[in-house]
């Protein structure tokens, strides 16, 4: 029998709903949620090459779904659309959002969309705004084709960028934030990013430098080791669009590695205890 968490513990930190943990999140009593992160689905459509996510077909079922989000969430204030996986490749997304929007799961706070951007234009704009959609968080290392192509599994970034558009028309009043992960290759380009983001009206980018982790199962070392940025070049780079594109409307957030580290410790601090959060993936 499952540890059962007695209600009045108070609210999660931050709570990750996942396919391979969702029968398991199941046997807890209903709780409240400072942050609520949801994969119902568990692949994508990339295949970055520094991703440590494994991948399978599966989906959380959308009844069930439902049921969960009513008879298992006392309240939200922030919920996430995608953590680990690509939402939008998921054509019920949208759909889910609203399921989200009519329960108890409605988030007081922010309600974000965490995607790869590049099937973006395959959802329904509409719905998520009607949803409540308060950010849309969009995965972008660089503006040159070859090198967002490389590092992105293939991904197109002149498709990001149409999609990006079409979103900002159709969703005028949703914040938009970058997430960049800078390697050998694009941390040259980080300043043209600053630039496009800028543009585009982009709220925050937060620039990650790429880890490394010997060992990991799922990544090629012979490809993800020649992309470790050089000692030096990340903190360059940092001052250089610090200097060029600060105080223009656009927040700028810099994680060297040692930082990424002890945000993401301080992440799974914040999570449920391991034994209470199901089978343990990775994060992205």
């Amino acid at each position: 029998m499952y540890y059962q968490v007695p209600q009045d513990e108070g609210p999660v930190p931050d709570g990750r709903l996942r396919v391979e943990n969702f029968e398991f999140m199941q046997t807890f009593a209903a709780r409240s949620f400072e942050w609520l992160r949801i994969d119902a689905n568990d692949n994508c459509n990339l295949k970055c090459t520094y991703c440590r996510i494994p991948r399978s077909s599966k989906l959380i079922d959308a009844e069930a779904f439902e049921r969960f989000m009513h008879d298992k969430v006392i309240d939200v204030e922030s919920l996430q659309f995608g953590c680990g996986m690509e939402p939008t490749i998921d054509s019920r997304m949208s759909d889910l959002m609203l399921v989200a929007a009519r329960s108890p799961a409605k988030p007081t706070a922010r309600f974000v969309v965490q995607t790869n951007g590049t099937k973006l234009h395959k959802q329904d704009h509409e719905k998520m705004v009607r949803a409540g959609l308060t950010r849309l968080s969009v995965s972008i290392d660089s503006m040159d084709e070859e090198v967002h192509a490389f590092q992105r599994g293939g991904s197109s970034v002149q498709q990001i960028i149409s999609n990006l558009q079409d979103f900002r028309r159709n969703c005028p009043d949703v914040e938009i934030q970058f997430i960049c992960v800078v390697t050998k290759e694009s941390v040259a380009g980080c300043e043209e990013l600053a630039d496009f983001a800028i543009q585009l009206g982009v709220v925050r980018l937060a620039f990650r430098e790429m880890v490394f982790v010997p060992g990991d199962r799922v990544t090629d070392p012979k490809q993800v080791q020649p992309l470790v940025v050089p000692r030096g070049e990340f903190e360059a780079m940092t001052n250089r669009v610090k200097t060029g594109f600060g105080n223009r409307g656009t927040y700028f957030d810099f994680y060297p590695t040692q930082r990424l580290h002890e945000h993401r410790a301080g992440m799974r601090k914040a999570s449920f205890p391991d034994d209470q959060q199901g089978p343990k993936v990775p994060e992205k």
